[in-house]
């Protein structure tokens, strides 16, 4: 008899298992309907005429949160250059991170203070931090080796301020990254932003997602210099759209080609 105990505790496991798996199936099929018709819904946005007035960088945070809606078990990281940041990333779905370069003249604030409980319209920023420059001379300093560009491995020196960038967020707290190179001993070589909560526990995680983007960078370079992507003599707007991606697309079939069989 006693050698039956483990075996009964066993089953029961095994029956609160499959319940558990049964109630989050039940989950799925509840939620799947919503997902698709959130997806739908974002398919028909470029086929209304207002589309066309949007900015290119709103589009292509349309774009982000299209794939957010297709990706629905995935957490998306985004990264791109100083140029991508405004309102329009205020909307972003929960699970898309978004890291881009700071700009200079960028101007930082302290997250809002906790609620005193008295009467009036409580605050949603902090003091003022100033601009990235102002943040490094205050920052605390770690060195760590990062993977940079090509794979390469470097010592950097890192510091992360949590803080609100209050002109491109409002309200939701960001994390800036500061770089500075192995023999720079004032200011930063380089100021990211991230919404990537887990940016303060790994700065040098994202100065290497940030890296990343390098190869994408190189390779719409060599489309353009080697492939001729930027010297086709077409002008108008649907011969460029056909050009231009075919370009793209055929540069990394004819590296893979030459690498298979060259």
């Amino acid at each position: 008899m006693p050698d039956a105990e483990p075996a009964d505790r066993s089953e029961e496991e095994q029956e609160r298992l499959n319940r558990q798996m049964t109630e989050l199936l039940n989950e799925l099929r509840v939620a799947m309907p919503g997902v698709q018709v959130l997806f739908a819904f974002l398919l028909t946005v470029p086929f209304q005429q207002r589309f066309e007035t949007v900015s290119p960088f709103q589009r292509d945070v349309y774009l982000v949160t299209l794939l957010a809606a297709a990706l629905p078990g995935r957490r998306l990281h985004v990264v791109a250059d100083a140029a991508y940041h405004g309102p329009a990333l205020r909307v972003l779905p929960a699970k898309v991170t978004w890291t881009c370069r700071l700009p200079r003249t960028a101007v930082l604030y302290g997250l809002a203070p906790p609620r005193t409980g008295r009467r009036g319209r409580p605050r949603t920023k902090g003091e003022r931090l100033g601009t990235p420059a102002d943040l490094a001379r205050q920052a605390t300093w770690t060195t760590r080796r990062v993977v940079t560009y090509h794979g390469r491995t470097d010592i950097k020196h890192i510091a992360t301020v949590r803080c609100l960038w209050y002109g491109s967020f409002r309200t939701q707290a960001v994390t800036v990254v500061l770089v500075r190179d192995e023999a720079t001993t004032s200011g930063y070589d380089l100021a990211l932003i991230t919404t990537d909560d887990t940016a303060a526990a790994g700065p040098a995680r994202i100065v290497s997602r940030y890296a990343m983007r390098w190869s994408v960078e190189q390779a719409v370079a060599d489309a353009r210099n080697v492939r001729g992507a930027g010297e086709a003599r077409t002008r108008p707007r649907l011969a460029v759209e056909r050009t231009v991606p075919f370009a793209l697309l055929a540069h990394p079939l004819i590296g893979v080609w030459y690498a298979r069989h060259g």
